[in-house]
This record gives structure tokens, C-alpha cells and sequence, in this order.
């Protein structure tokens, strides 16, 4: 009976002694700091947002979208709390990333780099928070000198791009006017900044810029030589060319260019399938003569029926990598 006494014993003062270490583990909920709790507020002339994200590289990039997004140039603004993917950018090194927020606001990129971290810190595990300030003057003239930059920069390209092929310069027409979103969001952010700011020079550069485009575009033409069983591929390439608004025809002018497409295609027969496999080779020429873009195409077509209707899935399946590629980088261009 002692030695059962004993033991209850000791099992009670482990028992009193785990309770107390259990006690010892409750760790006191971190103090949000006053900035997180009541950041200051945004007035005529500066600018405030906070940002939370699992990293600080996060935060930061959060608090840069909530800044543009009380400008109230966000595609789209609602309440409601999950995990959502953001666009953004205040350096070549900020990616999109997602982040859990109260505000569902995804922004078109934006460059700002005249921002300061007034606040920065760790509030818990994977939480961290950032303060940002910017000057609205500061941020309107940065907004203003990249978008100068980069029509500078585009019309020295295109000047000296004169003495190439019209195919280039096409091409670096086009590359610009996939910035124009992000260009003409970024005149919306300058002008909530600054009122009396007009958009017009800028709405007119682009449009100029586009109506040259498509003046090159229509002079373009293009012919199709093909041979052989390469005849049967000419209509996946000419529906290309016309689908991307270029002129099918034979012409002779600086303008013109030539499509020289030749097919070998060897022909097999296996579990129960017709298999064409075709090596196309596409090479296109100046008025010249000059070769001005190449590829060669691995294509096999199937079929359990014949050989040449395994040579029409080759047709087929040509008309499907143009669309999804696209005509110039077919051709290599």
C-alpha cells in the first residue's frame, strides 16, 4: 500500500509540474504599433498606404498597389478577404505576387520610384507590414519623365531602324503598342494627381503612332512559292498571312516579300494509325533576294484511314500552330 501511495505521489507532482510548464508556453500577443493601428492619412500634397505581405518585399509591393488604388485608377475595388493575385511594380525586381488583403484591387503596372518606407516591420509569423509616403508633386513628375522616356526612347529606335526591312520596323511598332494600357493608366494616375494636367499630347503621340502602323501594315505583301506536296500546306500559310492583316499577292516593290516553303514527309504505318511525319522548311526573301527570316517545322500528322489524310492533319495542325504562334514567328521573322 506504501509503495502505491509513492507512486500516486510522483505521478501528481509530474502531473502539477506539466501544468506549469504548460503555463510558461503562453506567449503575449505582439502590440500593433500605432502606425499599423492609425496610419496617418493622405492630404493634398502627400500620399500614405500600408502594406502586409509574408515577406517585406510583399508588404512593401502591397503598399505600392493600395497607394495607386486610392487614386482610384484600379480595375477593379471590393471588399472581401481572400487570397488574390496583384499587379504591380516599383523596380525591374518586383514581380506580381499574392497577397491576402481586405481590398481586392488589382492595378495595372505602374513604375514608382520616388516612394519612402517611413515603416517596416515584423508583426508575426510570415506577417510583415510596411508604411510608405509619397509626394504627389514627386510622384507626378517621375510618372512624367518615363513616359517621355519611353516615347524617346521608341522614336530613336524607329529612326534608326530606317535602313532595315519594313518588316522590322513593323515589328517595333507593334512592341510599343503593347505598352499603351499600361501608358494611358498611368496618364489616368497623373491626372488625379495633378487637374490640371492634360492628356492630349500623349493620346495624340499615340494615335499617330498607331495610324503609322497601320499605314506600313497595308503596304506589306507577301507571296507563297510551293512545290510538290508543299502546295497543300500554301492555304494554312496564306489564311495566316490574311488573318494577321497582311497582303496576299504577287507584287514587286520594297514592300514585297517572298515565302519559299518546301515539305519532305515520310510516311508510316503503326498500330492501326497512318502517320505522316513532315519536315517543313520556310525561308523568306526581300525584293532582293535577301533572306530575311527562316524556320524549319517538325509536323506529324495521323490518321486511321490513309496516308493522305494523315497529310491533311499535317495542313491542319500547320493552321493551328499560326494561330496560336503566330504567322511571323512561324516564318521567323
Amino acid at each position: 500500500m506504501k509503495y502505491i501511495k509513492n507512486i500516486i505521489f510522483i505521478v501528481g507532482i509530474f502531473i502539477l509540474i506539466g501544468c506549469g510548464s504548460s503555463q510558461q508556453l503562453d506567449i503575449a500577443q505582439p502590440t500593433l504599433p500605432s502606425w499599423y493601428t492609425h496610419p496617418p492619412h493622405s492630404d493634398t500634397t502627400t500620399l500614405y498606404a500600408l502594406g502586409d505581405g509574408k515577406t517585406k518585399q510583399e508588404a512593401l509591393t502591397n503598399a505600392l498597389n493600395n497607394l495607386i488604388a486610392t487614386l482610384s485608377v484600379s480595375l477593379s475595388s471590393e471588399y472581401n478577404a481572400k487570397t488574390i493575385v496583384k499587379e504591380g511594380s516599383h523596380s525591374a525586381t518586383i514581380t506580381d505576387a499574392t497577397y491576402e488583403n481586405e481590398v481586392h484591387a488589382q492595378v495595372k503596372k505602374i513604375r514608382i520610384s520616388n516612394y519612402e518606407v517611413l515603416e517596416a516591420k515584423k508583426l508575426g509569423f510570415k506577417h510583415y507590414a510596411t508604411l510608405v509616403k509619397v509626394e504627389k508633386k514627386a510622384l507626378f513628375q517621375g510618372l512624367q519623365s518615363e513616359i517621355d522616356q519611353k516615347f524617346t526612347f521608341f522614336n530613336g529606335s524607329v529612326k534608326g531602324s530606317n535602313d532595315d526591312n519594313v518588316l522590322k520596323q513593323l515589328h517595333k511598332y507593334e512592341q510599343f503598342i503593347q505598352e499603351f494600357d499600361t501608358i494611358k493608366n498611368t496618364l489616368s494616375v497623373m491626372s488625379v494627381l495633378n487637374p490640371h494636367f492634360h492628356q492630349k499630347i500623349y493620346i495624340d503621340r499615340m494615335l499617330q503612332i498607331e495610324k503609322t502602323k497601320q499605314s506600313l501594315l497595308q503596304k506589306i505583301s507577301f507571296s507563297i512559292i510551293a512545290r510538290g506536296e508543299a502546295k497543300k500546306l500554301q492555304p494554312s500559310l496564306a489564311k495566316g498571312l490574311s488573318d494577321a492583316h497582311y497582303i496576299v499577292k504577287q507584287r514587286k516593290d520594297k514592300y514585297h516579300f517572298t515565302i519559299v516553303l518546301s515539305s519532305k514527309t515520310a510516311y508510316a504505318h503503326s498500330y492501326g494509325f497512318y502517320l505522316a511525319r513532315s519536315v517543313l522548311t520556310l525561308v523568306t526573301k526581300n525584293i532582293q533576294g535577301s533572306v530575311i527570316g527562316s524556320n524549319t517545322l517538325h509536323i506529324t500528322g495521323q490518321s486511321s484511314q490513309s496516308k493522305a489524310i494523315a497529310q491533311q492533319d499535317v495542313a491542319k495542325k500547320l493552321t493551328q500552330l499560326i494561330e496560336k504562334e503566330g504567322i511571323e514567328k512561324v516564318l521567323g521573322i
